[in-house]
């Protein structure tokens, strides 16, 4: 790889499960039907509030993160609510997102 990459640091892939990392080192995207290896970017408004309470001169604004979806909280929740969401499931309309890693801020 560094012959591709050069002196380049390679990308942390140590959230990507083990099973979807060797699917991946044989076909181009992951088995299965309208698979996208990529993540979706997803975050909570509890999120955004627990940020700003630990940090308070942060600006945590929505635009920051640029999150393909973001969950609207309608009731507090401690520290980072969407941390629990792991190896769990999101519906979104007819659409089903398996949560299988979380986004490193």
């Amino acid at each position: 790889m560094m012959r591709q990459f050069g002196t380049s640091t390679l990308p942390d892939l140590s959230s990507v499960p083990r099973s979807l990392a060797t699917q991946l080192s044989f076909f181009a995207t992951p088995l299965g039907r309208c698979h996208d290896v990529f993540p979706l970017h997803i975050l909570s408004t509890n999120a955004l509030a627990a940020m700003a309470e630990i940090e308070p001169a942060g600006n945590f604004v929505v635009q920051r993160f640029r999150p393909n979806i973001l969950v609207a909280s309608t009731r507090p929740a401690p520290e980072f609510d969407d941390f629990t969401w792991l190896d769990g499931y999101l519906h979104v309309g007819n659409c089903v997102i398996s949560c299988v890693t979380r986004t490193k801020r």
